[in-house]
């Protein structure tokens, strides 16, 4: 069943004790995967949005490197 997978990874995934800039790299990763998306779906608004939380993730990145 879907959500006892769900829970399961959702449990497991807090068991990982990521580090900030881990969190921000798969964050940028789904991002970028989704600003494909919405550019071939031509959904420019959406675009917009992922640009500017892209921004933010961006930040952070560069604080740590």
């Amino acid at each position: 069943h879907v959500s006892k997978s769900d829970i399961a990874w959702s449990t497991a995934y807090q068991d990982l004790e990521m580090t900030e800039e881990e969190n921000a790299l798969g964050e940028a990763a789904k991002l970028m995967t989704l600003m494909e998306i919405f550019k071939q779906n031509e959904a420019y608004e959406k675009c917009a949005i992922v640009k500017q939380r892209m921004d933010e993730v961006n930040k952070i990145l560069k604080k740590k490197r």
